[in-house]
């Protein structure tokens, strides 16, 4: 049963609340009587009465809906995909194989991604529910926060998200100890890449995946990973333009000054604005972030 064809009526006939009891039926999508002609297969073996309700990926035709009032007693029917008007099944059928591919990829994620921090902007308009919601921890003082989430690539190219919520957590030692996991899965393909521009080295954290490179700024040991790979700097000019890397230069240098120019002209990347934090071996300091528009 390939459960992405959306050219197929998945049915399945309830009986009580164990799934393993219900009987599944494949049948064509556009059959104005799937219903019908499905009951007359399953008929033979179980009676009307032991149906509970019917769940189907294409709503019950009127016919069908007829049928299903004037056999089963007052049960649930539901569906996904509403049949479309003026018989015109292509769009609808681009559209439901779009949500069901969607969806599987979301199933998928927790067991294809890792689960990483995610750097949030305390200043950004829907910060205070985040923080109701999901267990977080301070990165730079009140501005940059990181909360938890399952991430993964998706089969079209995105990146998906499942967030770690309160209610998730079976005590409160489970967070911090996910926390500094995901935090040491960060180094999992961490890459330090420097290159050559009219104004000198250019320098960049990255991650193979191409996810949540700027989440190494949580490494316990980032200032002095730096210092080696840079041969001696100590005083960090950290760019953030997205969650996905950070350029890095020294404090106080042309580049960084341009830097500090182009954050404050940008705009919010996801859950954070592009900032430039300066970072020592004595902590971090916000410098500039992005507009909120």
């Amino acid at each position: 049963m390939d459960t992405l064809d959306p050219t197929r009526n998945f049915i399945i006939f309830l009986r009580g609340d164990d799934l393993d009891d219900a009987l599944h039926v494949d049948t064509y999508a556009q059959d104005e009587t799937a219903v019908r002609n499905s009951w007359r297969e399953l008929g033979e073996r179980v009676g009307a009465g032991e149906i509970t309700g019917i769940f189907a990926l294409w709503k019950p035709s009127a016919i069908d809906e007829v049928f299903i009032r004037d056999t089963f007693a007052d049960i649930e029917v539901r569906h996904q995909f509403d049949r479309p008007r003026a018989g015109n099944w292509e769009a609808a059928f681009a559209h439901a194989r779009e949500v069901l591919e969607a969806q599987q990829a979301e199933a998928e994620l927790p067991r294809r991604g890792e689960e990483l921090p995610v750097l949030r902007s305390a200043s950004l308009p829907d910060s205070a529910t985040i923080k109701e919601l999901m267990p977080w921890v301070p990165v730079v003082g009140d501005h940059i926060y990181a909360t938890l989430a399952q991430v993964g690539p998706t089969p079209h190219g995105t990146i998906g998200m499942h967030h770690l919520l309160r209610n998730q957590l079976a005590g409160p030692d489970e967070f911090p100890r996910r926390m500094a996991d995901a935090v040491h899965a960060v180094r999992t393909g961490l890459r330090f890449e420097r290159s050559d521009s009219e104004h000198g080295p250019f320098t960049r954290i990255s991650r193979q995946d191409g996810i949540n490179a700027a989440a190494a700024i949580m490494l316990p040991d980032f200032p002095a990973w730096i210092e080696k790979m840079t041969g001696g700097w100590t005083d960090l000019a950290v760019c953030i333009p997205s969650p996905d890397f950070a350029l890095i230069e020294q404090t106080g240098s042309f580049r960084a000054r341009r830097m500090e120019q182009e954050i404050r002209e940008s705009g919010p990347v996801a859950e954070l604005l592009p900032s430039l934090l300066r970072i020592t071996a004595d902590g971090i300091e916000l410098i500039a972030e992005g507009r909120l528009r």
